[in-house]
């Protein structure tokens, strides 16, 4: 308790501690026998405020966005491909859990009555305090709508405020029902705008048609703004889905990506709705692991999987000291997985160390510089001996061959005669 109090732990003493203790132990402990020292405390048990405590009612909180996970992990690969500029191929499960839509899905999943501006200011002030950038936040702003609309698509309201959620839940019918001809359902909640009218009968148009169909609707959205734009933007990424079938029709999306970020994230969104297995969870498999870490249920009375809680990041972290984390006691030094609430874990990728050279990296360099100077000398030699006899000096070919060894160039000095 003294070594508590006289830490920088103090500042924590104000929320609520739930001790985790291994339920596998056949003896009772007390919890200073499992761990040696107490810091980090959140590494050990989970921290909670006051009025999030007042929250829960039982020790296993569940996913409460398990109907639309497929949607939400759709957007979080989206949102690393675009933040990574790589194939989806070639994206980790780490760099998708440290995307800010994973962040607002999970705490929407466990935390419902968070507000989306908490939870993404969370998510912000832990990237800029652990690993000290900002994030992309043109990346957010586009993004931010798309959050908004599953917010209110998980809600089930019956008279949604945005469009795009009437269309999902249209969409989400259509495919439920097995409606051969989704499209004209969609076109029954576009109110007959001139732009769509190719709706009606899109599922007779050939592949080609459908790409024509696609620039025409990219090409309108990156002349537009608000609520109309995240119409075209919602449709583009449906024509994308659908277009030629399968992941191929994702290259649409893709090849426009820097310019109408949106068009990606709807198109892997649409993907899953309304389907059992969604189309975008054949990504190598990433769906399938985000959507796992997504609806985790989230236990109590175990103990947490994070490195440390943002909360005591606060206190510890001191950015005054060669290693700003040595508090934290990291032992992964590349990413660290911090809790923005209790069970809301994302990954934080840390600064780049400063890389240490061993005495062989040394050698190894030493020999390539070697190397490359003989290499260097061997290139210059013909010209320097063309200059050297030009210069009248007399040079003995001879003195080159043989053993390998060179000679000095220096004259021989005649003898005093005495």
């Amino acid at each position: 308790r003294a070594r508590l109090l006289t830490s920088p732990h103090v500042r924590l003493l104000q929320s609520w501690l739930i001790l985790s203790i291994s339920p596998v132990q056949s003896q009772p402990v007390r919890s200073s026998s499992l761990r040696d020292e107490l810091s980090p405390i959140s590494s050990w048990c989970h921290i909670f405020d006051p009025q999030s405590f007042g929250l829960v009612k039982e020790t296993t909180l569940y996913s409460s966005i398990s109907h639309i996970a497929t949607c939400w992990s759709g957007l979080a690969i989206a949102e690393a491909q675009l933040l990574a500029n790589r194939p989806v191929e070639a994206l980790k499960l780490a760099a998708c859990l440290a995307t800010a839509t994973f962040a607002v899905a999970r705490t929407a999943a466990l935390w419902p009555q968070t507000p989306l501006a908490d939870s993404v200011n969370r998510y912000t002030e832990c990237n800029r305090f652990v690993r000290g950038a900002e994030n992309n936040s043109a990346i957010i702003s586009k993004l931010k709508p798309i959050w908004e609309s599953l917010n209110e698509y998980a809600k089930g309201t019956l008279n949604p405020k945005r469009q795009t959620v009437r269309l999902l839940k249209i969409l989400d019918s259509a495919r439920r029902q097995r409606d051969d001809d989704e499209a004209a359902a969609i076109w029954g909640g576009l109110d007959n705008d001139e732009i769509f009218s190719f709706l009606p009968s899109f599922s007779n148009r050939s592949p080609e048609e459908r790409v024509k169909i696609f620039d025409l609707l990219t090409n309108a959205a990156s002349n537009s703004d608000g609520s109309y734009r995240e119409i075209l933007c919602f449709m583009a990424g449906y024509v994308a889905t659908v277009a030629a079938g399968g992941q191929s029709s994702v290259g649409l999306a893709e090849s426009i990506s820097d310019e109408l970020p949106e068009v990606l994230a709807w198109t892997y969104i649409i993907g899953g709705v309304g389907v059992v297995i969604p189309w975008s969870s054949s990504f190598v498999g990433l769906g399938r692991l985000v959507y796992r870490e997504i609806n985790r249920p989230f236990h109590l009375d175990e103990a947490p999987i994070c490195d440390f809680a943002l909360d005591e990041a606060v206190c510890l972290i001191d950015s005054h000291l060669s290693d700003p984390y040595v508090h934290l006691k990291i032992k992964q030094q590349r990413i660290v997985s911090v809790a923005i609430y209790p069970g809301v874990n994302i990954n934080i990728p840390l600064q780049d160390q400063p890389e240490v050279k061993t005495r062989s990296s040394v050698a190894t360099e030493t020999r390539k510089e070697n190397f490359e100077m003989r290499r260097v000398v061997d290139d210059l030699w013909p010209y320097i001996k063309e200059k050297i006899i030009n210069e009248g000096m007399h040079f003995n070919t001879r003195n080159y061959q043989g053993s390998g060894k060179r000679k000095s160039l220096q004259r021989r000095l005649p003898l005093d005669k005495d």
